[in-house]
């Protein structure tokens, strides 16, 4: 009796070690430094069914990280206004400027973070070649088009 009570629970044991290795291979740890720029979660739109809704942004304008608070962090706009009260990291991720933008100009990122993908460059001649192929598709009345419901 005593044999299967220890294996019950070393197979218990084994289980929940294996649970926690699946779980913190999904969850990624956040740390933003202060002076990092950030974007804030609006949560409340997941919550709401009105119509306008659908099309509000998900994310918040940039935001500059001030402070940081064990998970929190107390952030403040672009012209320097703080906002009132703490973030909790769970509704932050990290605001990556794009290159020709004012916001880039303003806070450069001159290394790239894990998270920035890393895209090849289209050449200009790829896309000449293919466009023509996807205007004869909709500028050729010969073409039959189909609406598939």
């Amino acid at each position: 009796m005593g044999r299967n009570s220890s294996q019950g629970y070393a197979d218990a044991l084994m289980e929940a070690a294996c649970r926690k290795a699946c779980f913190d291979d999904k969850v990624h740890p956040v740390d933003f430094q202060s002076g990092d720029l950030v974007q804030i979660y609006n949560l409340k739109l997941d919550t709401t069914h009105e119509t306008k809704a659908k099309l509000l942004p998900r994310w918040s304008p940039p935001l500059i990280v001030t402070d940081c608070l064990l998970n929190s962090y107390i952030l403040c706009r672009l012209d320097g206004t703080e906002l009132r009260g703490t973030t909790h990291a769970r509704w932050l991720h990290r605001y990556i400027p794009r290159h020709d933008g004012l916001v880039n100009q303003r806070y450069p990122t001159d290394t790239p973070t894990p998270e920035m993908p890393q895209w090849d460059e289209v050449e200009e001649e790829d896309n000449n070649e293919t466009l023509p192929e996807i205007h004869g598709l909709f500028w050729n009345e010969d073409t039959m088009r189909a609406c598939v419901a």
